[in-house]
């Protein structure tokens, strides 16, 4: 009976500790996200379309954690489940936010900082592949594309492309450095050969990400 009632005691502990991480959530800085009626989109609206748990670092460097987060593409905020309603936050407001994704069979935690500390401008969020003194990360882009029906047809069709485009800043530069996935791009962008020869003799394929941090890896031991 003992280990009964000590099972519900921490049940209920841990809902409130759960629902208490919520409420901390601010509301400057946010507001409730109201759904806009009678608009239908296809494609992929945000990063991951099921909601994942994470924690959210305020630019006042409070700490949000165990809250359920999605990243919308197409605003370039993200969306956070908190009291019974959904609040949008903007990337004035967060100073960094992560979420673990299942990726069957491992469960990766993804890092996420406001894209402008790299892109003057840059609108939504970066998300980190390396960050080491070197930087290589993500920029995310949903574009919305409305196809007219020709006459006769059903009415008009609105989709979501999403885009990814892969940047690195280098120690000896702050200007990103935009490249795409294969090993001879990024050997040509940032001009280092023996970093194409590292890649070949060690059969790395810079497309996987584990193979992406081994490259990173050997090529930050160029900066002091």
């Amino acid at each position: 009976m003992n280990k009964v009632v000590g099972a519900i005691l921490s049940l209920v502990l841990l809902i409130n500790f759960c629902q208490a991480q919520i409420s901390n959530l601010p509301d400057a800085g946010g507001a409730p996200l109201r759904s806009k009626g009678g608009e239908s989109i296809e494609g992929k609206i945000y990063l991951h379309e099921e909601w994942n748990k994470g924690s959210i670092e305020w630019k006042d460097g409070k700490i949000t954690e165990n809250v359920f987060v999605k990243y919308n593409t197409i605003s370039g905020n993200i969306e956070v489940q908190k009291d019974n309603s959904v609040w949008e936050y903007s990337p004035k407001t967060i100073k960094t936010f992560e979420y673990a994704v299942n990726l069957y069979p491992d469960i990766i935690t993804m890092k996420f900082v406001p894209l402008a500390n790299y892109i003057e401008g840059g609108k939504g969020f970066a998300k980190i592949l390396f960050e080491d003194k070197i930087v290589v990360f993500e920029k995310i882009d949903s574009e919305l594309i409305t196809n007219t029906p020709s006459y006769g047809a059903s009415g008009a069709v609105t989709k979501a492309i999403q885009s990814i485009k892969n940047y690195i800043v280098l120690p000896d530069s702050k200007t990103p450095i935009q490249f795409r996935r294969t090993n001879a791009n990024l050997s040509k962008a940032i001009g280092k050969e023996e970093l194409r020869d590292y890649l070949k003799s060690k059969k790395l394929d810079i497309s996987e990400n584990k193979d992406l941090v081994m490259a990173m890896g050997f090529l930050k031991t160029f900066y002091n």
